[in-house]
């Protein structure tokens, strides 16, 4: 997979020494491309630090082109998608 774009937003700064979670989460599955969510908070006060999402494209490099993901990888995506996009999106 290629990853075609990915947009970062910065809210709040982190310092060294500062405990964080990272949540990931998978937003879109397509029959050639995905989105995920990426949030990192804040771990003692629970705020959203940054988060990004990226778009990826599944690649056959053989081919050198974009290509379908197999019917197993999709199946298995689309039971993990999000129910709704997190706050602060």
């Amino acid at each position: 997979m290629a990853a075609v774009q990915q947009n970062i937003t910065h809210k709040r700064e982190l310092l060294a020494g500062d405990i964080v979670e990272v949540r990931s989460v998978l937003l879109e599955i397509r029959d050639k491309s995905i989105r995920f969510r990426h949030e990192t908070r804040s771990a003692e006060i629970g705020e959203i630090a940054a988060f990004c999402e990226t778009t990826g494209v599944h690649m056959d490099r053989q081919a050198r082109k974009s290509a379908p993901f197999a019917g197993s990888i999709r199946k298995a995506a689309a039971a993990q998608l999000a129910v709704s996009e997190p706050a602060g999106a």
